[in-house]
């Protein structure tokens, strides 16, 4: 029990116990937050994300330049077996003078049809990608492969680009872009495309 009951007899009430502090102290808290949120004084999750073209970054503590933050050093030549799965990898770097945490990177669907197959994977190389999970510190220069495998639809994906949504913090700076990691689907060979003539 978290409250200790009152004894037939006793004048006082007994103390609460550790537990049942816990309990009306994490209430207490959750129930400002909720009153916060609902009179708009912080942010939501649920805004509008950024068009996957756009390269500007949300501000939800001071603001993160990406530009002198992360960067897509490259993107590796996209691996297909032509008619059930693409591996989409490219490499981050961390183009800023200063260290930089991965937090995050995540497709943003619809692309072209796909299907994301499994977790974002990081480690690795272009031709063998990792297994670990993307994240973690990254100092000036570093870079980390990342790795997306989708599941390709029945017929011919639609030529359209792959984007990313990246999140990452510097110090107590917080920045989220969606960048292009490949420009166009129609450029990989897929078995289930017509071929130009």
């Amino acid at each position: 029990m978290v409250f200790e009951e009152l004894k037939q007899g006793d004048d006082e009430p007994r103390r609460l116990s550790g537990a049942a502090r816990v309990v009306i102290a994490v209430a207490g808290v959750l129930t400002g937050a909720a009153f916060l949120a609902g009179r708009g004084l912080i942010d939501r999750t649920d805004e509008p994300k950024p068009a996957p073209s756009s390269l500007s970054w949300s501000r939800p503590s001071p603001h993160l330049d990406p530009d002198q933050a992360l960067a897509i050093h490259s993107t590796c030549p996209p691996l297909t077996d032509g008619r059930t799965r693409l591996t989409v990898s490219f490499e981050l770097r961390n183009v800023g003078t200063q260290n930089v945490t991965l937090v995050d990177v995540i497709p943003r669907l619809p692309i072209g049809g796909l299907l994301v197959k499994g977790p974002v994977t990081a480690g690795g190389s272009c031709g063998l990608p990792g297994v670990l999970a993307p994240g973690g510190l990254l100092v000036p220069g570093q870079t980390q492969v990342i790795s997306m495998v989708f599941r390709l639809p029945k017929g011919c994906p639609q030529p359209s680009p792959v984007p990313v949504q990246v999140t990452l913090r510097a110090e107590q700076m917080v920045g989220t872009t969606t960048v292009t990691v490949l420009g166009d689907l129609g450029s990989v060979n897929f078995d289930t495309c017509p071929k130009p003539t």
